[in-house]
């Protein structure tokens, strides 16, 4: 069974209407204590009628119930409301809300709240709620065509056009790659790439690594696997210390854009096949770019002898010319 049966089941796109119909819980003035009393932590999202701003957050709204409704972890139980401000007084003056739309959160242990002042960001808006709670959105429930391979995935046989982004959560513009609000997903559902698959190797689970198998020394970097089995590769041997940990948006346009391009050029890098790759890196150096270097040594590590005498002769051969 290739990798594309077992992991690579494309099930649709992200979009409002997939995430409408998971249920949403309504918190009024005379429900809210019974409900409160349902789990550790509460999103609570207060919203006006006629509301233009809330009527634009409502797509986020949405995906936020949808990563957050019903979630557990060892940091306690999580749910996710939504009250009419302008209809429950009591609420809405115990939470301090005057302006809509809000989101605030409510401890149950603790019994205290605490609200969301900044950017209507989805971003910031779900990283202020796993700081307060303590508690990870699930995106695995987010319907999506950028797929996850894994530690088992060693064969990368596609039976279609893929393009794999070999990353760590760690690193800039991808910490938080699993979210559907992210560039790489906005990327996949763009028109232009509908034929191509999208996957994302996450190098810092452990396991398995890619980084041998194709000479991969930098992170993040991309493979495009064409299903004829040529490969080209983008900023997977980079040693430009500058931006080679940086793979932004405009970057991954930039190499999609030009992937059919079947010339080697600034975004890339094409090879008839792995052992192509393979034999194209052995005959610069014995690679070893898997393996950690300290920024700033050189890098160049040849098994021939360079030309140069050992630092021992061109001492001697330096205290003769100045006659010492």
């Amino acid at each position: 069974m290739n990798l594309i049966s077992l992991i690579l089941l494309f099930i649709g796109a992200y979009s409002v209407s997939a995430l409408e119909n998971i249920p949403v819980v309504f918190a009024d003035d005379t429900n809210y204590k019974e409900l409160f009393s349902r789990a550790d932590h509460s999103i609570i999202y207060f919203y006006r009628d006629g509301c233009i701003y809330c009527k634009n957050f409502e797509k986020d709204f949405y995906l936020i119930n949808h990563v957050y409704n019903n979630v557990s972890s060892s940091s306690g139980s999580m749910q996710v409301l939504k009250v009419n401000g302008k209809e429950n007084n009591r609420l809405r003056n115990a939470f301090s809300v005057t302006e809509f739309p809000t989101i605030a959160m409510w401890n149950q242990k603790t019994r205290s709240v605490s609200r969301y002042t900044g950017w209507i960001d989805l971003d910031y808006i779900l990283n202020f709620i796993e700081k307060e709670s303590k508690i990870e959105p699930d995106f695995s429930r987010i319907d999506t065509r950028v797929q996850y391979l894994h530690e088992n995935s060693t064969d990368f046989d596609f039976s279609q056009d893929t393009v794999v982004v070999f990353t760590m959560p760690y690193l800039p513009d991808w910490s938080d790659y699993m979210n559907p609000a992210h560039f790489i997903h906005e990327l996949a559902d763009d028109e232009r790439w509908k034929d191509i698959n999208f996957a994302i190797f996450d190098v810092s689970e452990g396991g398995y690594s890619p980084s041998e198998k194709f000479k991969i020394s930098n992170f993040p970097s991309i493979i495009y696997f064409s299903k004829d089995k040529r490969l080209k590769t983008y900023n997977t041997n980079s040693q430009n210390y500058l931006k080679n940990s940086r793979l932004d948006k405009n970057a991954v346009v930039e190499f999609l854009s030009n992937v059919d391009e079947r010339t080697t050029n600034a975004s890339g890098t094409w090879f008839s096949n792995l052992d192509a790759l393979v034999t194209s890196a052995n005959d610069t150096e014995v690679y070893e770019g898997h393996k950690y270097k300290r920024q700033g040594f050189h890098l160049r590590q040849d098994t021939e002898s360079s030309g140069y005498g050992s630092i021992e002769s061109d001492y001697h051969s330096l205290m003769d010319e100045v006659a010492l």
